[in-house]
Order: structure tokens, then C-alpha cells, then sequence
């Protein structure tokens, strides 16, 4: 499993961060009273200058984030790009990440696995695959003009 040492902090645009490191809080679906439904967990993006540790408070009500991101434990590596708030509490300032995307290499099932079953599923359909046939012929209708 790829291992992401240190963690880290990108700006994108003036809200949007790329943000690396690794998961502090294991996720969590939580429910609003309008029933609709979020993903929450947290992240640690390595230290700032003086070695305290930066931690950010991660949130996504996209369904795609949702599903993905609700299986993410602590200690998972985890890359994820979102608009990034501030606020202010007990005179310390506290980071929320509003996710657009996020991945991890504990979340994502192997590939090669996942390949060959998709092969094995087109094989039987009959469905051209990577080790057949891929496209077919056009018709040369001699009118110069593209069949689509």
C-alpha cells in the first residue's frame, strides 16, 4: 500500500485547496433533520513551521463524495480537493474543507482485478475486448462526408 509521509496544503484559487495527508478521523454519515445526508472526517495535512500538527475538518453532501469517501478509517492516505473556510473559536482558528473530490488508495479495490472480471463479463457477452476486435469498418460512401 502507498504509504503518504508528509501532508500538505496546495492553493488552487482564491477558496479551493489541494489538500495531502492523511485521515485523523474515521468518516461518518451523518443525517440532517430535512433528510438529506453528508460524509464528515477529518484529515492531517502534516505541521506547520513551528511543528504543530495541521489538522482539517472535511464535508461533502455530493452523493458521489458521499459513497466514496464512507468507508475512509484513520491512518488511510487521502488526497482531496475542496473550497476551504476558516473560523474563528476560543481565539483559535479551526479549517473546514467543503470537498468536491477526494481519493485513497485504502478506499480504491484492485484494479487488475477489477479488469479482468470486466474482460471476462465482455468475453461472454461478446463484446469487443481489449485482446479482439475494436472497431469496425466504414463504408467508403464516396461523398467525402463523415458516416456520423
Amino acid at each position: 500500500m502507498a504509504y503518504i509521509p508528509l501532508g500538505g496544503v496546495v492553493k488552487l484559487s482564491e477558496t479551493d485547496r489541494l489538500v495531502w495527508g492523511e485521515v485523523s478521523r474515521d468518516a461518518q454519515i451523518v443525517s440532517t433533520k430535512s433528510g438529506s445526508y453528508f460524509v464528515k472526517f477529518g484529515i492531517c495535512a502534516g505541521s506547520d513551521k513551528n511543528g504543530e500538527k495541521k489538522y482539517i475538518d472535511c464535508k461533502s453532501f455530493l452523493k458521489g463524495v458521499v459513497g466514496y469517501a464512507k468507508d475512509l478509517q484513520r491512518g488511510d492516505p487521502i488526497l482531496a480537493v475542496g473550497r476551504m473556510e476558516s473560523r474563528e473559536y476560543d481565539g483559535k482558528t479551526y479549517w473546514d474543507l467543503n470537498l468536491g473530490f477526494c481519493i485513497s488508495p485504502s478506499v480504491v479495490p484492485d484494479m487488475g482485478e477489477a479488469a479482468a472480471t470486466l474482460a471476462q463479463t465482455a468475453k461472454a457477452s461478446g463484446e469487443p475486448t481489449a485482446d479482439g476486435p475494436q472497431f469496425a469498418e466504414v463504408e467508403d460512401d464516396e461523398s467525402g462526408e463523415l458516416p456520423f
